[in-house]
């Protein structure tokens, strides 16, 4: 629904995922390097979906001078591209 991406978006939303998925990158780093810690970031799923949320909010890209800026300021496409770079290559 177009409102509730809107609303969202001008709550914060798209700076909290970002948020989010930065710290989940620093744990999927950490485990990938045989080092547990329970209490920082996210497991797998939870970035899947931090994506997931994160790319049904660019449909209002088009269509929203203020998501586009949302994006922008809150540097989702450098959170997005900086777990891309850190995950491994072929899965297991």
């Amino acid at each position: 629904c177009p409102e509730a991406r809107l609303i969202f978006s001008s709550s914060g939303g798209i700076g909290y995922l970002c948020r989010h998925l930065r710290i989940g990158r620093s744990t999927a780093v950490s485990a990938n390097s045989k080092k547990i810690n329970k209490d920082a970031g996210a497991s797998v799923q939870q970035l899947y979906e931090l994506c997931f949320c994160l790319w049904t909010m660019t449909y209002e890209c088009n269509s929203s001078a203020t998501v586009r800026a949302h994006f922008a300021r809150d540097g989702a496409v450098n959170a997005l591209v900086d777990l891309v770079s850190s995950a491994p290559r072929e899965k297991v």
